[in-house]
């Protein structure tokens, strides 16, 4: 073949456009890892991630002020056909700002959620949280539920999330008993 053909000229060209992709140096996607204990000192936060649950990602905290809530670690229910998930936001809304409208209105994902029921005091290991209660239809084929247990402390709020089927209580309940162990260092 000659190669001032075009031919030649154009295959040449997709085999080094498609080399790097067989170049194993780029970014990857973290694994999953199986980090019980969530520690982080920057903001005096401690607790066990429930048994079973494995981190798939997790953020340095920004030094600057929140205004949409932004994940700092995020988990995923392993072992399980149900589709469930944990994470840990944190944002800085303003401080009259009502918990349960907030959480409605700046959502971590894309998603819309609407209030399933009314938001509730709750305590969590000695410290007073608001539980917020959301739901969506998942493609029009079945309900989500979202609750948020949400802290405020030093004018940031701290908000725990599990998304779960409504049949799936287990993965909720696992949440909810993980909240029993937050601690705060300040």
């Amino acid at each position: 073949m000659n190669p001032h053909d075009k031919r030649y000229v154009l295959l040449s060209a997709m085999v080094f456009a498609l080399v790097p992709l067989g170049c194993d140096d780029g970014p990857h996607a973290p694994a999953l890892t199986s980090e019980t204990v969530y520690r982080n000192d920057a903001i005096g936060l401690r607790y066990l991630a429930p048994p079973g649950w494995l981190i798939q990602a997790r953020a340095n905290l920004p030094t600057e002020r929140v205004d949409r809530p932004i994940v700092l670690a995020s988990y995923k229910r392993m072992g399980s056909e149900d589709q469930a998930d944990f994470q840990l936001m944190i944002a800085d809304p303003p401080t009259d700002a009502d918990i349960q409208q907030f959480v409605v209105e700046y959502r971590v994902g894309k998603e819309v959620w609407s209030v399933r029921q009314p938001a509730e005091a709750v305590d969590v290991n000695g410290t007073a949280a608001t539980r917020v209660f959301l739901t969506r239809l998942k493609k029009g084929k079945y309900t989500l539920y979202r609750d948020v247990t949400a802290f405020r402390r030093d004018g940031r709020l701290y908000g725990f999330i599990v998304t779960y089927s409504p049949s799936d209580t287990a993965s909720r309940d696992a949440v909810f008993k993980a909240l029993d162990t937050v601690t705060w260092a300040k």
